[in-house]
């Protein structure tokens, strides 16, 4: 059968339509999602999107590892940023248990306990518009604004730095980071408080300037540190900031 060449006009505009309403009909997939600022909340997990407060105490005792206390990191203001950088422990050295030896810092995770000595570890953003030090810098600062918030704090050590090794084989390399030690009084109990900071400076996609830190404590109660429980700790201990590091030589110095 043979057909017009205006009949064959109406089938291709009939066709065309078809495939306009069939395309008008698919939907778009869903937009992504922009990355929080830090101490916002995405709206899809719930949160409120407000920022943490300051916050110091203690943390109720017993408290075991990967267990916080429900309140904010006493050492200083913000949230830990675009991910967690608390400490972890890559392996409970022998002999460490799970239950904090007494009160830790408020808003801190214990990562372990040994007689008479528990190692935790905390992780703060707070905002630094300007980067006005390298990152030995920026860790003694954050250093020094944490034992500004220890109430009754006595007998300060110097500072010292440490590396925190990531366990790679061959010249010990990881994180460097401050160290100090100083005796607080913690729920009727004198703790020696021996931390180790390591800072380092980021700048989120809304242009805010963050000066994120990560604390590790070792605290024995008495006046002194178990050295031999805090080298077998620290050998376990690693920082998720920096690496790559050897000791004494800190990037971008």
């Amino acid at each position: 059968m043979t057909v017009s060449r205006p009949a064959r006009r109406i089938q291709g505009i009939g066709a065309l339509a078809v495939a306009l309403l069939v395309l008008a009909g698919c939907t778009p997939g869903a937009d992504p999602q922009e990355t929080p600022a830090a101490g916002e909340t995405s709206p899809a997990s719930g949160g409120t999107g407000t920022t943490d407060e300051e916050a110091g105490g203690d943390a109720a005792p017993g408290q075991t590892v990967g267990e916080e206390s429900g309140t904010d990191a006493g050492a200083g203001a913000g949230t830990a940023g675009s991910f967690d950088r608390t400490a972890t422990l890559v392996v409970r050295p022998e002999g460490f248990t799970s239950a904090s030896a007494f009160p830790s810092r408020a808003g801190w995770t214990t990562l372990g306990s040994t007689g008479r000595c528990t190692v935790s570890s905390t992780a703060t953003s707070v905002p630094d518009e300007d980067q006005v030090a390298a990152e030995r810098g920026i860790s003694l600062v954050a250093l020094a604004d944490l034992m500004a918030r220890e109430q009754r704090a006595s007998d300060p050590s110097s500072v010292s730095e440490v590396l925190v090794a990531d366990g790679s084989p061959g010249e010990p390399r990881g994180t460097n980071a401050a160290v100090q030690e100083w005796t607080v009084e913690r729920a009727g109990t004198v703790v020696r408080s021996r931390v180790l900071v390591r800072s380092v400076w980021t700048r989120l996609y809304t242009g805010e300037g963050l000066r994120e830190s990560t604390y590790v404590a070792f605290e024995c109660t008495g006046t002194a540190v178990d050295e031999a429980a805090w080298a077998t700790a620290l050998a376990q201990v690693r920082l998720p900031s920096a690496g790559g590091e050897t000791a004494g030589t800190w990037r971008f110095e």
